[in-house]
């Protein structure tokens, strides 16, 4: 990874830091709350708008991750209903730890509905879709797709460059590496927004996704591209959002 830091950057992430240090001292930092909608286009074709995010559940210390995508056009045909996955995590010092996930697809029952829980006294991870239930063995730390992209964002605002991060995947655990790659300006419909741009890849994994996150709106990532062999397939551009300050 790249860890050469560029004077402006150098400087906000000692703040962050800074300022993150001292709030340890009066009370341990919340997880940002907001809700975010992302355009989303697929080989160079708008098909849909994507939302992400990220609320306080009843119980203490408790929030949900969630992500759905609808599409548009023809292919609103296909899939009426929105693509939705969610992810309940506890947020105890400095601390992620995914409760559950589960990924819903209700154009196709539940052929391809997929569900992680997590016993942490135990120390196992269980997935279960339509066909297998894996178990798996955790370890400190592990995430899953969800909590991945909190703690990305916990990390950055702490003054933390991000990952790896360990995740559960079927039967097995992965690991994801991020790679610092510059700054990059976006104009978007709320204006122009200074980013820092990472590349995110699984060991072992062809695809990359790169990910502009926006230190003005608490690492929010602003640009997502989804890549296999250089090749962009899936692009996600953020069109607004609610919760976090400019």
């Amino acid at each position: 990874m790249n860890t050469s830091l560029s004077s402006p950057r150098l400087c906000a992430i000692l703040c962050a830091t800074l300022i993150s240090s001292i709030n340890v001292c009066v009370a341990e930092e919340a997880i940002k709350t907001y809700n975010a909608v992302y355009q989303v286009q697929f080989r160079g074709k708008i098909i849909g708008t994507s939302k992400l995010s990220v609320q306080p559940k009843l119980s203490q210390n408790t929030y949900r991750f969630s992500s759905s995508m609808t599409v548009k056009g023809i292919l609103r045909l296909l899939k009426p209903k929105p693509i939705e996955e969610y992810t309940d995590f506890i947020y105890e010092q400095g601390r992620i730890r995914p409760i559950e996930f589960w990924s819903r697809d209700s154009n196709r029952g539940k052929k391809d509905d997929l569900r992680v829980e997590f016993n942490w006294e135990q120390g196992i991870a269980t997935t279960t879709d339509a066909e297998n239930v894996f178990v798996v063995e955790l370890q400190a730390d592990v995430l899953d797709r969800g909590s991945m992209q909190v703690a990305m964002m916990q990390d950055l605002a702490k003054g933390i460059e991000p990952g790896p991060y360990v995740l559960v995947d079927g039967d097995s655990l992965k690991t994801y590496r991020y790679a610092y790659k510059g700054e990059t300006t976006h104009e978007t419909p709320l204006g122009l927004i200074d980013t820092y741009e990472y590349i995110q890849q699984r060991d072992g994994s062809t695809r990359q996704t790169s990910i502009w996150v926006a230190p003005q709106l608490a690492y929010l990532p602003v640009r997502i591209e989804q890549k296999r062999s250089s090749e962009t397939n899936t692009i996600f551009m953020l069109q607004g959002v609610e919760g976090l300050k400019k």
